[in-house]
């Protein structure tokens, strides 16, 4: 149940409030949203993966059948 439930939402929380600060933050630098959103999820979806790995929420059979990076994640 944990790893189901209460993990993911703590990452969505921390996820949340990154984006939430750099998307303001990014405002007062950049003028364009369109960047300021585009930049927001990029991030936003690497602190939630980095967040899920940190976790331990991904088994090591989820972590490697990820495209790309589950070819890295089968030498650890």
């Amino acid at each position: 149940m944990k790893n189901i439930f209460v993990k993911p939402l703590v990452a969505s929380a921390i996820m949340g409030v990154v984006v939430y600060l750099l998307f303001n933050g990014l405002q007062l630098i950049v003028s364009s949203n369109v960047i300021n959103m585009g930049l927001s999820i990029i991030l936003g979806a690497t602190v939630y993966f980095i967040l899920l790995l940190v976790f331990r929420t991904l088994s090591k059979e989820e972590q490697k059948s990820i495209p790309i990076l589950g070819k890295i994640f089968s030498k650890f």
